[in-house]
């Protein structure tokens, strides 16, 4: 319970902060997400983003767990630009757990949409694809 809180503490904290003194507000983005082959594993991928700053945080939380995971940005690219269409943006994302890096997500968006979505545990080796659930997205959070 104290890792939720720190974990918590550790994304709001700045967020509030950054909220009261910038020009726009923070904003959340979050997905619903299910593993590509076996579809049993779930995620809400829920990022935090100030503009006035240029921060971001967020965290992960899977399917019948009360923990969140923290994740912060490691690497940003830009991919391709198709005529006609937004840019492509390629984020890869630290998992944070118990104050160490376990995991890296990297994400591929175009505009609104989310084109690749994998996971690697970096202890394991073990790597995971997801799709974007938009089944489970109740306009709030993931309704699983």
């Amino acid at each position: 319970m104290n890792n939720i809180r720190l974990a918590l503490a550790g994304l709001l904290l700045p967020l509030s902060a950054l909220a009261a003194s910038g020009d726009a507000p923070v904003s959340v983005d979050y997905r619903c997400l299910t593993e590509s082959s076996a579809q049993s594993i779930r995620l809400e991928w829920r990022v935090f983003s100030d503009p006035n700053s240029n921060w971001s945080g967020g965290y992960v939380r899977y399917k019948g767990s009360s923990r969140v995971i923290t994740i912060v940005p490691v690497k940003n690219e830009v991919g391709d630009k198709p005529e006609g269409r937004p840019w492509e943006y390629i984020t890869t994302w630290a998992e944070i757990v118990d104050g160490r890096i376990a995991g890296q997500y990297v994400v591929t968006t175009q505009g609104a949409n989310v084109y690749g979505f994998g996971y690697k545990n970096l202890r394991s080796g073990k790597q995971y694809s997801f799709s974007q659930d938009l089944g489970s997205d109740d306009g709030r959070k993931c309704s699983w």
